[in-house]
């Protein structure tokens, strides 16, 4: 009887499909593909790289499954690689025993025309692939982050209330099913507040020796950004910025309504930067809109914008240096929030306000412009105390029964530790409806180590003394900062003013976005930072804040975007590092020796970045909220 032809292969990634998003060119990352009729080696020879699934496998894999648990309890240490033997025995895994790619990764009928790749070269994906084994019929979230793979138990981070009405319901824990032959599926139980204990696979030595301190941790990575599209695409761009995400593990952007032209305000507005983000994406964006007055006090104008999908709003409580983006005082934020609480979404507010008593004398004289201590001067701790002060009525209406009770009010990018900060735990202690964060620059510099003249340090509010910076990751530490958030300001270099040093003058803003991932990391070990908070302050939070129910845990049904890092690398950002950016040098963090690599990110299960190489498509969402 005539030998039947194999069918084509088939294999997706997690929720997604590889082919739906162009990998790198790199040939570690290619799926392997049968060999030609002609040229196909012995059964036993390609069953290494390719496992066709008969009857005459299955009936061979029983004969041998209790010989290859026996051998696969052996190698695993501790009893770690018992599920992973369980499943070479079913699955009658070819030469030595090597184990097949798990179901989950595979789509359509077991058929003898079926066939099944992996990829033993490529050890990262293997271990992935093991992962989702672990927890098959569940989408990864975006909280995902795999250092290496290994065998210890994930420890959750810290319980603390955030937006207590978008707390995501329990699940019910599933059942273990018994297969035939009285073999019992693989664990999946799914635990909120951590990972099941993972199990390595017990027939693949090769990849327990290069990962053998590996461990496995959630992450989610989102932050908001100035994108500057459309209107001012020679300050950044969603392609260029996104690609920067990408390649620092950043896999969710919040765009912010200013920076672009026109500013998003209005639900006309949002078309314009939905149009101008199509096809350019390589992470997901959603959008935040502009409270300005207005819209203020337009409710309709208000309720179309919010309709249309912005996640909330923001607004400036000082001059924003945007022309049609002006300043809002405690009035316009107050009758705001009436209209955000009938849609339980956030107010992010710029906290500065010049004091009605401020005296500008300390300014005039022979000052340099050139001197940091000049421009530290022109903005004072004063300002953002003055900002949140002028808000405690705004705040006491998001309380239980109050006028905005359902709205909820952020302060964005937090730089004084001392009045400001305490303002801001009063107003959580009487029951308001706040949050705070921080930014890596804030938590990394000192208002010393800025030299005279680097007008790239340039930021509002601006970076403070050592002694303020060590009390603002004592704040993160103790919760009383709830996240972290990039804010990368870029703009067009000669709008930096580098050669002439005036900081007066200079454009203000960090540019971050790929960075900020691993100046955490750096700068936060001498503070014992785990992971776990490092998933707490840029995934499960922002997403909280954000209204993403289907980011920041891992979840059945959450989206499966994955950073793959090392956290023990050491770089350095010299010129020879590749920056994708659009302008690379107006960044403050160039020159700096950091911690914790990149290797590849996963965005809905899509590869989008792997060893300094972008997907050849771009497939990032636009987030709409609903």
């Amino acid at each position: 009887m005539p030998r039947r032809q194999p069918g084509p292969t088939r294999i997706s990634f997690l929720t997604g499909s590889v082919s739906r998003c162009s990998a790198p060119t790199d040939p570690r990352l290619q799926l392997a593909a049968p060999h030609p009729p002609q040229q196909r080696r012995s059964r036993r020879t390609t069953s290494r790289a390719v496992g066709r699934r008969t009857s005459h496998d299955d009936a061979e894999a029983q004969q041998k499954g209790t010989a290859l648990s026996r051998e696969a309890r052996r190698r695993s240490h501790g009893g770690v690689g018992e599920g992973a033997a369980r499943a070479g025995a079913r699955g009658g895994g070819g030469a030595r025993g090597r184990a097949p790619l798990p179901r989950a990764l595979l789509q359509g009928p077991r058929d003898s025309r079926q066939r099944w790749v992996y990829l033993p070269s490529f050890s990262l994906l293997s271990a992935l692939s093991n992962l989702c084994w672990k927890l098959r019929r569940c989408s990864f979230s975006l909280s995902l982050l795999v250092a290496e793979f290994g065998r210890r138990r994930v420890q959750p981070p810290p319980a603390r209330p955030l937006l207590d009405r978008q707390r995501t319901r329990r699940h019910a824990r599933p059942r273990r099913t018994r297969r035939s032959g009285g073999q019992r599926g693989p664990d999946q139980r799914d635990r909120r507040r951590g990972l099941p204990q993972l199990r390595a696979p017990a027939a693949a030595p090769r990849l327990r020796r290069r990962c053998h301190h590996a461990r496995t941790h959630r992450r989610v990575s989102i932050s908001h950004a100035h994108l500057d599209e459309p209107g001012r695409e020679e300050w950044e761009g969603f392609s260029t910025g996104t690609r920067a995400a990408a390649a620092g593990g950043i896999t969710t952007l919040v765009d912010m309504p200013l920076n672009s032209f026109p500013s998003t305000v209005s639900e006309e507005t949002l078309k314009l930067k939905l149009e101008a983000a199509r096809d350019k994406l390589f992470v997901d964006v959603g959008f935040w809109g502009g409270l300005v007055p207005e819209n203020a006090f337009n409710p309709s104008a208000l309720e179309s914008l919010l309709n249309a999908g912005v996640l909330g709003l923001k607004s400036f409580m000082c001059p924003s240096g945007i022309n049609d983006f002006p300043m809002t005082n405690s009035t316009h934020i107050e009758e705001g929030l009436v209209t955000l609480a009938k849609y339980q979404r956030p107010l992010l507010i710029h906290a500065e306000r010049i004091p009605d008593d401020e005296d500008d004398d300390g300014l005039d004289g022979e000052l340099d412009p050139r001197s940091y201590a000049t421009y530290l001067k022109s903005r004072p701790p004063a300002w953002e105390e003055s900002a949140i002060r002028d808000l405690q009525r705004a705040m006491k209406d998001t309380e239980a029964g109050g006028r905005s009770e359902g709205a909820h009010i952020h302060i964005v990018h937090l730089s004084d530790a001392k009045a400001s900060l305490e303002l801001m735990k009063d107003a959580k202690r009487t029951g308001a409806s706040v949050t705070v964060e921080t930014c890596p620059h804030y938590l990394a510099f000192s208002a010393d180590e800025v030299p005279d003249g680097d007008t790239r340090f340039k930021c509002a509010p601006p970076i403070r003394d050592g002694m303020n910076r060590e009390n603002l990751w004592k704040a993160l530490l103790d919760g009383h900062i709830d996240m972290l958030s990039s804010d990368h300001s870029p703009s067009a270099p000669d709008l930096k003013l580098m050669e002439e040093g005036n900081f007066l003058k200079a454009w203000g803003g960090i540019s971050s976005l790929q960075f900020v991932l691993p100046v955490t990391w750096s700068y936060g070990k001498k503070y014992g930072i785990t992971l776990n908070q490092l998933a707490a302050w840029w995934s499960e939070n922002p997403a909280k804040l954000a209204g993403q129910k289907n980011k920041g845990a891992i979840l059945p049904g959450y989206h499966a975007d994955i950073v793959v890092w090392k956290p023990e690398a050491q770089f350095e950002l010299d010129d020879s590092h590749s920056v994708y950016h659009k302008h690379r040098n107006i960044s403050a963090y160039l020159g700096k020796e950091l911690s914790g690599k990149v290797l590849s990110t996963f965005v809905r299960g899509n590869l989008v970045f792997a060893e300094d190489k972008h997907a050849k498509a771009a497939c990032g969402a636009t987030i709409l909220a609903k």
